[in-house]
C-alpha cells in the first residue's frame, strides 16, 4: 500500500509541475507582450507575480520529488499545487475585474 501511495504522489507531483510550468510559460509571453504601447504596469506586475509563483512552485515540486526518494513526505505537493492554482485563480479574477 505504501508503494501505491508513493507512486501516486509522484504522478501528482509531475502533473502539477507540468501544469505550473505551462502557466509560467504563458506568463512569460504575457509579460513580454505587456510592453506594447497602451498596456499599464498592472499587467507587468500581474504576469510577473503569477509567473514567478508558478515557476517557484514547479521547481519546488521537481526538486522535492528527487529528495523524496530517501524520505517519505506526503502532502507537501498538494499544498504547493494548491498555491499555484490559487495564484492562477487570483490572476483570472484580476483580469475579469480589469476587463469588466
Amino acid at each position: 500500500m505504501k508503494a501505491l501511495t508513493t507512486s501516486l504522489d509522484l504522478v501528482v507531483r509531475l502533473i502539477s509541475a507540468t501544469l505550473l510550468l505551462c502557466v509560467s510559460a504563458f506568463c512569460v509571453f504575457g509579460f513580454l507582450a505587456s510592453f506594447e504601447p497602451g498596456n499599464g504596469a498592472l499587467f507587468k506586475i500581474g504576469y510577473g507575480a503569477l509567473g514567478s509563483g508558478c515557476l517557484v512552485g514547479a521547481i519546488h515540486l521537481l526538486v522535492q520529488q528527487r529528495s523524496n526518494a530517501m524520505t517519505s513526505r506526503v502532502g507537501t505537493s498538494k499544498i504547493v499545487a494548491g498555491t499555484g492554482l490559487f495564484f492562477l485563480a487570483v490572476f483570472v479574477l484580476f483580469l475579469f475585474v480589469l476587463y469588466r
